[in-house]
């Protein structure tokens, strides 16, 4: 038990407090993490504090971007840490700081340490002692506010950000006002330093991301003397398996106005000495080098002002898709982006009751796209009206930015099903577009899309109908290529510069090549399927889930075609994939060693199947063993190789365990005992055991008797 917890990732220290006060001293010694053994209440509560000052001195969260990339991959997903500070920097100078902005911070203070007297008299002096001018004195004492800065920084918590909303603009104001204490610095340049311990994952990832960018997640801390950060960086502690690293960071004169204030610690010796100069939350910095000296690893990094191009990127890009989004709604909305759905819902919601007016349909809509998100028809459905309606009121009149919500209105309405409501809404989305927008413009080419969609989904449920409905329904196909191939024009006019504009491209020319292949014009279906997967591969990292899917796609179209090889080595790089990203989806691991074994069954290599479907079976039975009538198929798919194979005892015992199953626990199922049995009387006849097949045989028949002749008679 302790051995695991010493190993669990997520766990930096382990206390232990000894009620009976008889455990050995020596079992702290065993393991990496522990701290100590205490027998007092008091004694444990010190230690633990602390260790946490300790850890908050050493440690830092980092997150690292490769700035070559951002001109071609998605940036909301690729760079989300990134932008997250970047905007928040300049959403929190907007926010109030006014009185009762102070009293809301210190209700929600004295709420969160309600029991802590130490605190609540730092709460006290606060009220009574704080001012603007005083904001670095009080962040760099390290108890009130800033334990709670730190931690919903490192979180992004965005309630308790605007509950301490009221300090943190006054710490971000600090670096813009140029009354601040900035110390004049004679030198063009300066370099500093930052010891601190890393785990030996995080130091793999500094040597991974070399050359690249790097975030930290909040206000760095650093010092103008290479030997205090030594001393940080070798200080003892009880865990062994930390790295001390020492981070030294060039500045020149123009960064000192832009990212540094220079503390003057000097004056005050109650203050870290690794705090005489701050970073501001918005700086990006590059990584240079790192080198190993004899007892410690050197980070070398300088600011950089390539962030700032990156926001800029991302906020062009979007307002291309949107046009005239103020900052507060593009940051809320690239939390939704982030898929942090819950934070992005309470920011829009405090949001709303302090928009303007120009502000509030945007609002609306973002909370719809929320609710749309989580399913939650109703709700998505009531902001999206409002938003809709105060977009058409004629003091307002933005009937362009209308369509853009009628548009949601019908992807809510398709995922429920309602086709006919949603082709309505599309249709009258894509009215509005063409008046207001060039006739290649790409939101033109997103309703042609969603159109097509909505004639591929009806198809899709005319499966079970008869064959004169599906002929009808081929016709549906035939539609949906139309609007699927109108839309692949219009964006080949519009070009591929923007990442939106080739996830469009790619997610467009897929659906052509799924609807071809659904018509089983599978040499046309690869085509278009692997310009897809070409632009997918490069906006998106090599094993991402849609390079997968694409492959998987790729993969059965090539089979239908008897491309065996090639579709072979398409599922097996889908294989690859899905084991590295997520090892534990044992259900999609199954079903690609089962299309591989498939391929390899086609092609007669009966032997290679074998291994495959074994593997998936082995799976199967250790994580879905309930999963008895799927088992049960395995182990015909099994008993089917075998019998290939002229193994034929072994088929048997595979066939009988199947019919065990399914007698134990699909005795329902009359229909596949029978056709267990005929298998196993098939091996038989082969092995010239006639009378043992017969006796099978005819139990079958008398299930098929049972089954079929029984309700023909009852017709």
């Amino acid at each position: 038990m302790l051995f695991q917890i010493d190993t669990l990732p997520q766990i930096n220290s382990i206390f232990i407090f000894d009620f009976d006060k008889n455990q050995g001293k020596e079992l702290i010694y065993q393991y990496s993490k522990f701290i100590g053994i205490y027998t007092e209440l008091d004694d444990l509560y010190s230690s633990i504090e602390e260790q946490i000052d300790l850890d908050d001195e050493l440690f830092q969260t980092f997150s690292f971007f490769d700035q070559s990339e951002y001109l071609t991959h998605d940036l909301s997903k690729q760079t989300s840490d990134l932008l997250w500070y970047q905007f928040f920097n300049n959403i929190i100078l907007q926010s109030s700081s006014d009185q009762l902005a102070k009293n809301e911070m210190i209700d929600f203070c004295r709420q969160y340490y309600q029991n802590n007297l130490k605190y609540l008299k730092l709460i006290h002096d606060f009220e009574r002692e704080y001012s603007s001018n005083k904001v670095i004195q009080w962040y760099l004492n390290k108890s009130l506010p800033y334990k709670m800065i730190k931690r919903a920084l490192q979180i992004k918590d965005m309630d308790q950000q605007y509950a301490l909303r009221y300090f943190m603009c006054d710490l971000v104001q600090s670096f813009t006002d140029q009354h601040q204490n900035k110390i004049p610095y004679d030198n063009e340049n300066l370099t500093v330093y930052r010891g601190m311990k890393l785990w030996n994952d995080q130091l793999k990832e500094f040597k991974k991301n070399e050359r690249k960018l790097l975030l930290s997640h909040g206000f760095l801390t650093a010092t103008r003397h290479r030997s205090d950060a030594l001393n940080f960086a070798g200080k003892s502690i009880r865990q062994t398996n930390l790295i001390s690293v020492v981070f030294e960071i060039d500045l020149n004169s123009q960064d000192f106005n832009k990212f540094v204030i220079f503390t003057d610690i000097d004056k005050c010796n109650k203050y870290s000495k690794q705090d005489d100069i701050l970073f501001s939350l918005d700086t990006i910095f590059h990584l240079d080098n790192i080198e190993f000296y004899e007892n410690f690893w050197m980070i070398k990094m300088h600011p950089t002002n390539e962030g700032k191009a990156i926001l800029k990127e991302y906020i062009e890009d979007t307002h291309r898709q949107i046009e005239d989004l103020s900052m507060e709604i593009l940051f809320g909305r690239l939390m939704l982006d982030m898929g942090q759905w819950n934070q992005s819902q309470t920011y829009f919601e405090r949001l709303l009751i302090d928009s303007n007016s120009t502000d509030q349909a945007w609002i609306e809509y973002s909370l719809g796209e929320i609710h749309h998100l989580k399913s939650e028809w109703n709700m998505a459905r009531k902001y999206y009206d409002r938003a809709y309606y105060r977009m058409i009121d004629p003091k307002q009149r933005r009937i362009k930015d209308s369509a853009l919500v009628l548009s949601d209105i019908g992807e809510t309405l398709c995922e429920q099903g309602k086709f006919e409501e949603a082709m309505n809404y599309h249709q009258q989305a894509l009215t509005i577009r063409k008046e207001y927008y060039s006739s290649h413009h790409m939101h033109i080419a997103t309703s042609l899309r969603n159109i097509g969609d909505i004639f591929f989904i009806q198809n899709k449920n005319d499966e079970a109908l008869s064959y004169f409905q599906q002929a009808l329904s081929e016709k549906k196909y035939d539609e949906a290529l139309r609007f699927y191939e109108q839309a692949q024009s219009l964006l080949i006019n519009i070009g591929n510069s923007y990442p939106s504009d080739q996830w469009l491209m790619a997610d467009t020319l897929r659906n052509i090549g799924y609807v071809l292949y659904l018509q089983d014009k599978n040499e046309e279906a690869v085509v278009y399927q692997q310009r897809a997967l070409s632009i997918k591969e490069k906006i998106l990292s090599q094993d991402h889930t849609e390079i997968m899917s694409i492959c998987i796609e790729i993969s059965r179209s090539l089979r239908c075609q008897a491309k065996y090889t090639d579709a072979c080595e398409f599922q097996q790089r889908a294989l690859t994939i899905q084991e590295k990203i997520n090892p534990l989806n044992y259900s999609s691991i199954v079903d690609r060693l089962n299309d591989i074994a498939n391929i390899f069954g086609d092609q007669g290599k009966y032997d290679e199947a074998l291994l495959y479907q074994q593997r998936a079976l082995g799976i199967r039975e250790e994580h879905y063993s309930s999963d008895h009538k799927i088992i049960a198929n395995d182990l015909i798919s099994i008993g089917y190789l075998r019998m290939q194979l002229k193994q034929y005892d072994e088929a048997i015992e595979v066939y009988q365990r199947a019919l065990s199953i399914r007698d134990e626990f699909c005795s329902s199922d009359q229909a596949a005992i029978a056709n267990n049995l005929q298998r196993i009387g098939y091996v038989l006849e082969k092995q010239t055991k006639y009378d043992d097949a017969l006796e099978l045989r005819q139990k079958a028949l008398k299930i098929y008797e049972t089954l079929y002749l029984d309700g023909y008679a009852s017709t």
